[in-house]
């Protein structure tokens, strides 16, 4: 009994370690900590352009918008939530598959 119990705290920590490295990754380079998950490798690359579609997107529309009113700072805001938005994502789709809480998208 007590070897199954020690059993299922260490797949929890790894669970959550691989999550946190997930995020560290998804930090960086938005979805591609996705690639750790089997089933959700797909997914990740597709975060991962339609990340860099909205940060090339908001960048573009707010640089030139930037010269005529202060209403493009809206889109220079995007590009940090759509940064935190992969990340959570990743945090929490690995840590739903480790059998843990997810933060966000339950």
């Amino acid at each position: 009994m007590m070897a199954k119990e020690t059993k299922d705290a260490k797949q929890a920590v790894a669970g959550t370690s691989n999550a946190v490295v997930g995020a560290i990754i998804s930090f960086f380079f938005p979805g591609l900590g996705l690639l750790l998950s089997p089933d959700k490798k797909m997914l990740g690359i597709m975060v991962f352009i339609a990340v860099f579609i909205v940060d090339v997107v908001a960048m573009v529309v707010g640089g030139i918008g930037a010269a005529i009113c202060f209403l493009p700072i809206v889109f220079f805001l995007a590009i940090p939530l759509a940064h935190l938005v992969a990340i959570l994502h990743t945090y929490d789709v690995l840590t739903k598959e480790a059998g843990g809480n997810p933060i966000l998208f339950k």
